[in-house]
């Protein structure tokens, strides 16, 4: 998550969701000092993201807001999304989270969907942009902004839950 300016409700409902589903959860920064939200949430990272690697986890959460910007190209987000969606790990952003899923070369041909704003980046990535509230293809989900966030949680726990019906592995999610 970005450690600062991050959504505060993007995460806080997506957690309480994964909470109310027996869903164990880490938190993934770049410090491991307290993040703080746009409206002051705070929490406590669980890991460093330079030691996040996608076969650690069965699925991965991006949440937007100004600052997922930070996110967009970096070498160790790209290989992590890139990693995920190459071996069927379930990835998930809201937002202006949504474009990190663009820098993986892996959204070609999928249905993606985020704000207005980010619609010729989702397309240049080769992905049809939906501009729907929520849009799950395969692996992928997304969300237009944070009024999608609940619908992006219950479509987050329906996809674990179902790789699990399938004895895929153990679960273990970073957001």
């Amino acid at each position: 998550m970005p450690h600062f300016d991050f959504r505060d409700k993007e995460y806080t409902w997506i957690v309480e969701r994964l909470d109310e589903a027996g869903i164990s959860h880490q938190v993934a920064s770049t410090h491991m000092s307290e993040a703080q939200g746009r409206f002051g949430t705070i929490v406590q990272p669980d890991v460093l993201l330079e030691f996040v690697s996608s076969g650690d986890y069965d699925a991965f959460v991006f949440v937007g807001e100004e600052a997922a910007k930070e996110y967009y190209a970096d070498p160790e987000i790209v290989k992590i999304v890139t990693d995920a969606l190459l071996t069927h790990k379930v990835v998930a952003a809201i937002g202006f989270a949504v474009p990190i899923l663009t820098y993986s070369g892996q959204i070609t041909g999928k249905k993606v969907t985020g704000p207005d704003s980010t619609q010729a980046q989702i397309e240049d990535a080769g992905a049809y942009y939906t501009g729907g509230l929520t849009e799950q293809d395969g692996d992928i989900i997304t969300a237009h902004n944070p009024y999608a966030t609940r619908e992006l949680a219950e479509s987050l726990v329906k996809a674990l839950e179902w790789a699990d019906d399938k004895e895929l592995s153990g679960r273990t999610y970073l957001r």
